[in-house]
């Protein structure tokens, strides 16, 4: 079975390359070839070990037509917060794997925010065209539904979780802290640094910052000279940060895919919430977090206390979570090896 797959690979992002680690891994487990469609295919051969052409290529073209399975996804890919680009450029994939006959998987998104006309439009004509759709969170389902009343499709997991060890660490020693450019958080950063500083000071922990992408780390410096603590220097992979993770105790995380692969091993986690996705995350993984904009350094000191304090119920209630969604994302993929199976002898859908 041939599967193409595309999301925001190959950027250097590394919650992206975390959900694709997770997908690839689990479809080589079952047999099947994956080819990816990426900003940087030799980035992505020699990361995950699969073939992978650039996104805007004509090989990628060959790579619709030649699969079973189209899987656009996961993240959060149709969104017009930055750009109206994405869910056109993202459309456009649909609408050819669409003409070259294939199966379309809309494979685990997070979708929104969509607050233009083209944006809803784009989002809208993807799910219709799409053999089977799931979403990582229920506010994407409902929002889904309201573009496309008709549509049926249910909640998954973040693919990320299909990375979750057999066995997770024990606590360790580190405040793993992620922090991410976004209007309004400068204004917030004195008041974060203020409750690292004196959290770590109370608890005898290490502060790290960590970025997550290359863009990250100007922010993360800037936030760790207030508090003298340490940013993690160098590149790093998705095997990279859960070996770092493995020694947190506790993860403040403003990128979602930190809070998401900190309980993947059951680190608890306190998220600064810029966007939708973080604050769904957190409540599906029964966890607290603060907005950025007007964050108070006492609030966020008394949820660290707390989250630090109760550690072991937490840690113990994010294995037994993380359990479930693993299970959750090993259903999609085992939809899109069905939807792989329905494809005749042709390979027409």
């Amino acid at each position: 079975m041939k599967v193409a797959a595309a999301g925001y690979f190959g950027y250097g992002n590394l919650g992206d390359e975390a959900i694709l680690a997770g997908l690839s891994g689990e479809l080589a487990r079952a047999g099947s070839e994956l080819t990816v469609l990426s900003g940087d295919p030799q980035g992505t051969r020699t990361l995950h070990g699969v073939p992978a052409v650039h996104r805007l290529s004509l090989a990628a073209l060959g790579a619709l037509r030649d699969c079973d399975v189209f899987v656009l996804g996961g993240g959060g890919l149709f969104q017009d917060a930055t750009s109206i680009r994405s869910p056109l450029y993202y459309l456009s994939l649909v609408v050819l794997a669409r003409i070259f006959r294939r199966r379309v998987y809309f494979y685990a998104q997070g979708l929104g925010p969509l607050e233009t006309i083209p944006g809803r439009l784009a989002a809208s004509l993807a799910l219709r065209l799409s053999h089977r759709v799931t979403f990582r969170d229920e506010e994407s389902l409902q929002l889904a539904r309201r573009l496309a009343p008709q549509l049926e499709a249910r909640v998954s997991a973040d693919p990320a979780f299909l990375l979750r060890p057999a066995k997770s660490p024990r606590p360790g020693s580190l405040l793993v802290i992620s922090l991410r450019p976004w209007p309004g958080l400068e204004e917030s950063l004195e008041e974060i640094a203020g409750a690292v500083d004196s959290f770590c000071a109370r608890f005898k922990l290490e502060p790290l910052f960590l970025p997550f992408q290359p863009r990250d780390r100007e922010i993360s410096l800037r936030a760790a000279r207030l508090v003298q603590a340490r940013v993690w220097e160098g590149d790093l992979d998705v095997a990279g940060v859960l070996t770092i993770l493995e020694e947190a105790g506790l993860c403040l995380g403003m990128r979602l895919h930190s809070l998401i692969l900190a309980a993947c091993l059951g680190v608890p986690g306190v998220g600064l919430i810029y966007d939708p996705k973080v604050a769904s995350f957190l409540r599906i993984s029964g966890q607290e977090g603060l907005d950025i904009n007007g964050l108070q350094r006492g609030e966020l000191l008394e949820l660290l206390n707390r989250a630090w304090l109760d550690r072991e119920t937490r840690r113990r209630d994010l294995l037994v979570c993380g359990e479930a969604l693993q299970k959750r994302a090993q259903l999609d993929v085992q939809g899109i090896l069905e939807l792989a199976g329905e494809v005749g002898s042709t390979g027409e859908a």
